[in-house]
């Protein structure tokens, strides 16, 4: 059932990461989206499990095996293509769900108001 303070934790995220949204693909984007072979057809489904995350945009040194990141980038890529908006709100999305988890593990063990601080500040 979900509670105030986890509508709360996802409000304020959603809000303090909400400008964001529009801004450009950076850093590695470049190679796991915008030259990302394997993203843009389905075709390679198999190798988003066999191979590792940049080998789609031909970087074969790179060792991170990450099949669920190249999986959801491929899904955002069928709705949104190359614009940053989908993959923005992806991550906003996760990090407020892991916001949102931290909260309720941390309610196992501490008060619920230190619980809820405590996962607020990481968010932010």
């Amino acid at each position: 059932m979900i509670k105030k303070n986890q509508i709360i934790l996802f409000v304020c995220v959603l809000f303090i990461y909400l400008n964001s949204i529009n801004n450009p693909f950076i850093f590695d984007d470049y190679h796991l989206v915008i030259h990302n072979t394997f993203i843009k057809n389905f075709k390679f489904f198999k190798k988003y499990f066999t191979t590792n995350l940049f080998e789609g945009c031909g970087e074969k040194g790179v060792l991170f095996y990450r099949p669920i990141q190249t999986l959801s980038y491929s899904l955002i890529y069928k709705l949104f293509r190359l614009n940053p908006v989908g993959y923005h709100l992806l991550n906003i999305f996760l990090h407020s769900g892991c916001a949102i988890l931290i909260y309720l593990l941390l309610k196992k063990i501490y008060q619920e108001k230190i619980s809820f601080l405590v996962s607020l500040l990481w968010a932010i």
